[in-house]
């Protein structure tokens, strides 16, 4: 029956109680944008062709999804909720657009962050939200493209120096996060619009201070 959606270009899977994924999609030849939201799932078969044509990936479920992600070579926007671990954007070249949101008390305490942006040099659009990440690694530094960053809702007590080396860096969003002070050097980005700093604990007027004496 599946022959009568071969030519289909957007592909979206929904269903709560599914234990089992064992769908090929490789069968579908045209698709451009898939979704799929699991609440469990203990096999996720993996395509058996690598889907040059995909360019947006939604999924929803919970389980190492790496084998599966490696088969989207040419992904541009990948959204991921409820997944971990995060280790497959080495081979996204392409990606423009990344957002991950999983209540962290639904990760295992020992998961590995390691994305390895430098794997990602065209990335502008980065959300990482409700991962309790409690540390930014260097290579987050080889974002030269990013545009926004949302790092809402994590576990950041602090702010690396080196952040305000982010030329492209427009939209810094850090809310609900227990930082007490953000580097005052963030202020000398070239072209930041704006900084999010709802329901932190950091103290406004040394940033006052700083953005007087700017300008």
């Amino acid at each position: 029956w599946l022959s009568c959606f071969k030519n289909i270009t957007n592909l979206r899977i929904c269903d709560t109680w599914i234990d089992r994924f064992d769908l090929d999609l490789a069968d579908f030849k045209h698709l451009s944008k898939i979704e799929i939201e699991i609440s469990f799932v203990d096999y996720l078969q993996v395509p058996s062709r690598d889907l040059k044509e995909v360019r947006e990936l939604y999924l929803s479920l919970k389980g190492d999804v790496t084998p599966f992600m490696s088969r989207f070579p040419n992904v541009e926007k990948v959204t991921l909720n409820n997944i971990y671990p995060f280790q497959f954007i080495r081979t996204h070249p392409d990606l423009t657009e990344l957002i991950i949101s999983t209540p962290h008390q639904n990760i295992p305490h020992k998961t590995n962050f390691d994305l390895n942006f430098e794997f990602t040099p065209h990335l502008k659009y980065l959300y990482i939200m409700e991962c309790g990440i409690n540390n930014i690694s260097s290579d987050f530094f080889e974002l030269k493209e990013v545009e926004i960053i949302n790092l809402s809702n994590n576990k950041l007590y602090s702010l690396p120096e080196t952040i305000s080396a982010l030329p492209s860096l427009k939209k810094l969003i850090l809310d609900g996060n227990p930082l007490k002070e953000i580097p005052l050097s963030l202020l000398e980005c070239p072209i930041l619009e704006m900084i999010s700093i709802k329901n932190t604990f950091i103290n406004v007027e040394p940033l006052f201070e700083k953005l007087l004496k700017l300008n």
